[in-house]
């Protein structure tokens, strides 16, 4: 699946160059929770409504237009954190979630050091996350990951292609080394 160029930005930034026959990777996984989280944000909403409708008898609409507000905003951000997209732009390894491409970050190949597989906890949580002491974490759902070293700092990038990614990070790291 291509990724549209645009003028902007982002969409330079996160545009996949042509196949070269290079060793290439891309992975996209699916987030399991996506489906609970609108219904219970629809759940939500309708619980908001049926408050302020049931117990506003002075007509003040801020409580339900913040509730209404919080749900867009909710749902807004659901749809960002659907799908974890990750692939080889060339000098550096991609993050993207999406549908909605707000969310992405890169990492060059020349600055990590190490790769490894690994797990993650319940404390390391969803979507994008920071732990003192375990570094940023990008995240759909379940436990695999790959730590990439980058110096002193470490990442972990949830996947479930877990010995694709570090088979593929392996490979660019050594090319990358001068």
């Amino acid at each position: 699946m291509s990724t549209p160029i645009r003028n902007g930005s982002f969409w330079r930034a996160a545009s996949r160059p042509p196949y070269n026959g290079a060793m290439h990777y891309e992975h996209r996984q699916s987030g399991r929770i996506y489906i609970h989280m609108i219904v219970l944000v629809a759940v939500l909403m309708m619980t908001t409504v049926l408050l302020a409708v049931l117990w506003n008898h002075d007509r003040d609409l801020g409580a339900l237009m913040a509730g209404i507000a919080a749900a867009v905003v909710s749902l807004f951000l659901i749809e960002c954190f659907q799908i974890l997209t990750v692939w080889d732009a060339g000098d550096c390894l991609m993050l993207r979630y999406g549908p909605i491409p707000l969310f992405w970050k890169r990492f060059s190949y020349s600055q990590m050091t190490a790769v490894r597989p690994s797990r993650l906890t319940v404390f390391d949580g969803r979507g994008i996350s920071y732990l003192p002491g375990r570094g940023w974490t990008y995240h759909l759902s379940g436990v695999g990951c790959v730590k990439v070293q980058m110096g002193q700092k470490s990442v972990r990038i949830g996947t479930d292609d877990v010995e694709g990614l570090v088979a593929f990070l392996q490979t660019k790291i050594v090319e990358a080394r001068p």
